[in-house]
């Protein structure tokens, strides 16, 4: 998957991110935070610490 800025962007709009998109540090925080919660959705052990 490409990690490009425009990527993650959309990425993020399509995962319901509503905060402001150039702020990267707290987008990429969003998309750690939706990640591990798909995973763990869909059977995968992800450590409870991470889904906060």
């Amino acid at each position: 998957m490409d990690a490009s800025l425009e990527e993650r962007k959309e990425l993020a709009q399509e995962l319901g991110y509503t905060a402001d998109a150039h702020d990267s540090a707290k987008m990429n925080n969003f998309l750690h935070k939706a990640l591990m919660k798909k995973l763990s959705d869909n059977g995968g052990k992800v450590p409870a610490d991470l889904l906060d």
